[in-house]
């Protein structure tokens, strides 16, 4: 059961390093004007902001069970 736990955590590292190489990609489209700096804050606001919420839907979830 830990085994399995382990191998799908880290194919959701994998996963999740794919994705951060894609929108940093992403945000560097949206502000070429802006530097690679500012870009990167405001990608971190928002996907802070974004993560927040869905780990409060995802407690509300969990406690509904």
């Amino acid at each position: 059961d830990n085994f399995v736990t382990l191998i799908v955590s880290a194919f959701g590292v994998v996963a999740a390093l794919s994705w951060n190489e894609a929108i940093k990609e992403a945000v560097l489209g949206f502000f070429p004007t802006q530097g690679a700096l500012v870009a990167k804050v405001y990608s971190a606001l928002a996907f802070t902001v974004i993560s927040i919420f869905v780990a409060y839907l995802l407690s509300k979830l969990k406690t509904q069970k």
